[in-house]
């Protein structure tokens, strides 16, 4: 699996496509449009790219109109280290550590997600 997608009770976020791989979910949006299509309404989507660039640019979000992706919606986000959000990102993260591909990270920011610890990156 390279995402997962997961609904979210946030009040700027519906939904989170979560990188589980290298293989960053933009290249894959069709796929992504489709599987969103079971929503059926306007959402917005936050992308967390942590496993494709760590930390960095880590955050993205796009508008969903319940077909397809509005590419001019497209917004860098910068959730800080304290938000409920990011830690509940992290822990997913660090749950499901044998579920994502390791690869893609550096070793020592590996060994941070596999104790818990992303956020002291």
């Amino acid at each position: 699996m390279d995402y997962k997608v997961i609904t979210l009770r946030n009040q700027k976020f519906d939904i989170a496509i979560i990188s589980m791989s290298a293989l960053n979910p933009f290249n894959m949006l069709s796929k992504v449009e489709e599987e969103l299509k079971t929503f059926s309404s306007k959402k917005k989507v936050l992308f967390d790219l942590f496993s494709v660039n760590g930390n960095n640019n880590r955050f993205c979000v796009l508008t969903f109109d319940g077909t397809k992706f509005d590419m001019s919606s497209y917004q860098d986000v910068d959730l800080s280290k304290q938000s409920e959000l990011r830690n509940r990102l992290n822990q997913f993260y660090h749950e499901n550590y044998n579920d994502i591909y390791h690869l893609s990270i550096p070793k020592s920011l590996d060994f941070l997600v596999k104790k818990g610890y992303i956020n002291k990156y």
